[in-house]
């Protein structure tokens, strides 16, 4: 058999006219192919995997097949990678009609499962040409019965697949249309443009910028200029997990008040949160719950100056909690320490330093409503006055300088020096105490001849509010003129 010579045409082929015998035969025939292609058609917006194949078969001596008959023969046609050899790619059988050793066929309509050196090959014809490799296909054609014998026969050469014309235009593709013509997919100059909704099934790549809305691109991801919703992490309308933006707002959201904003490390499945922003505004650290605007679980460390309510706490606060290694609580008026609420004041420190237990306008330096208890020493307030007078005269008086008592407890502690200039027996002497020229307390002492002593005398009286004149006065006879007399006057104001 000699070798057949094939033509790819994708879209038309002319055939030869015969004699109309021949031509009504060859009708007959065609029309036979077209109603049984036609059968197996399916409508789909996708091109047919079909490709066009023709050829001229003759038998051994070059007579024509089917010279005078049109007649059907088993052909397997195979599509290999090599003009020998290689591997075999895709498969098919189909019955040919061969009129005067003309056939045409389309490869695609036959039936799959051909079995090459042990394997099923692949019937998908469009499959075979998404490769690096795919410039390399040639086909086989095997004829049944036209051998020696009715033998089987393979033609060759082997026949490569070469495009027509104007597929070169696939090669350098401006646009992916749909089924209606409108294009999917469309480049200018250098751009690609997406018309309609893009879905990809696999890992996209993109070695440039990307703009969604957005035309020129000038970062990464770039959405376009305008307010409202960017991206939505979870649900497609309405209230979403996602970002937006408004007037000077970047807004990061949840649907609703019940959820939250969490902050961590790990994934999703396995997260380890360190910060929590409740819905309700509410911001935990260390906690998932907070029960308040700023819950922290954990130390807070501070390099600056924090303000509670309007008072500070840190190292350069005038009205707080100041430290600088020393704590001192500072206040441009009072302090008070009181119950929960505020309903009760158990201690207030006025502006003047006086402390109020009880009180809250102390007037003392401690004024305390109430009894006081003390496992140790109660130590009293400091002299109020203290005179010390020489006695030049006799009777020696001593007078005390004025001095303004609040009306509390006064102790008054009447020291006498003094010495007996008698020669004779002892002499009495008498000290009489004087608040505001009345006499309130008289002591008597024995002092003995030429001898001498000292004598302390204490008074605990109550005088009214304002200034007093204390005075000591003595009284006797033989009194030296040497003598010494001390008024000390101490205040306890209960």
């Amino acid at each position: 058999m000699k070798p057949v010579r094939t033509d790819l045409i994708m879209s038309t082929f002319k055939i030869p006219v015969w004699p109309s015998r021949a031509l009504s035969t060859l009708l007959v025939a065609l029309a036979l192919l077209w109603t049984a292609t036609s059968a197996r058609a399916q409508t789909s917006g996708a091109p047919p995997e079909r490709i066009a194949y023709q050829g001229f078969l003759t038998d051994g001596s070059g007579t024509a097949l089917g010279a005078t008959t049109p007649k059907n023969y088993d052909v397997t046609l195979k599509i290999y990678t090599a003009p020998t050899g290689g591997a075999c790619v895709w498969a098919e059988t189909q019955t040919v009609t061969v009129d005067r050793g003309n056939f045409s066929l389309l490869l695609g309509e036959g039936n799959g499962g051909v079995v090459v050196g042990g394997v099923t090959v692949p019937h998908a014809l469009a499959s075979i040409f998404a490769t690096n490799n795919a410039s390399d296909r040639y086909v086989e054609t095997v004829v049944a019965g036209v051998g020696a014998g009715l033998a089987t026969v393979t033609i060759a050469p082997r026949i490569r697949l070469v495009p027509t014309a104007y597929s070169f235009l696939s090669t350098y593709a401006n646009a992916l249309a749909n089924a209606n013509g409108s294009n999917i997919l469309s480049s200018v100059n250098g751009s690609l443009t997406a018309n309609g909704s893009l879905t990809v099934s696999g890992n996209g790549i993109f070695n440039s910028y990307v703009g969604i809305g957005q035309s020129s691109p000038g970062f990464p991801l770039n959405f376009a200029n305008s307010l409202g919703d960017k991206i939505s992490l979870y649900y497609n309308s309405g209230n979403t997990y996602g970002l937006g933006v408004q007037n000077n707002l970047l807004q990061i959201h949840t649907d609703v008040i019940a959820s939250d904003v969490a902050f961590g490390y790990g994934s999703s499945s396995s997260f380890a949160e360190t910060m929590r922003i409740k819905g309700n505004g509410n911001v935990g650290i260390g906690t998932a719950n907070p029960g308040s605007t700023l819950d922290v679980n954990g130390s807070v460390n501070s390099s600056g100056n924090a303000t509670f309510g309007g008072a500070q706490i840190g190292a350069g606060v005038s009205t707080g909690l100041y430290y600088d290694g020393n704590l001192a609580l500072r206040a441009s008026n009072g302090i008070y320490f009181q119950s929960s609420g505020g309903a009760n004041t158990w201690m207030y420190i006025s502006s003047t330093g006086n402390v109020g237990i009880g009180p809250v306008n102390p007037t003392v330096a401690l004024d305390v409503v109430g009894s006081i208890k003390s496992s140790g020493k109660i130590t009293s307030p400091q002299w109020k006055n203290t005179l010390v007078v020489d006695t030049g005269a006799t009777p020696a008086k001593a007078n005390g300088s004025s001095y303004s008592c609040s009306g509390g407890q006064c102790v008054i502690t009447v020291s006498v020096d003094v010495k007996n200039n008698s020669s004779s027996n002892s002499s009495q002497i008498y000290s009489d105490l004087l608040i505001d020229g009345t006499i309130v307390r008289t002591w008597t002492a024995s002092v003995w001849q030429y001898g001498g002593g000292s004598y302390s005398h204490i008074f605990v009286t109550t005088p009214t509010a304002g200034s007093h004149t204390f005075t000591v006065a003595l009284r006797g006879s033989n009194i030296m003129s040497n003598g010494e007399i001390q008024i000390l006057v101490q205040e306890f104001p209960f």
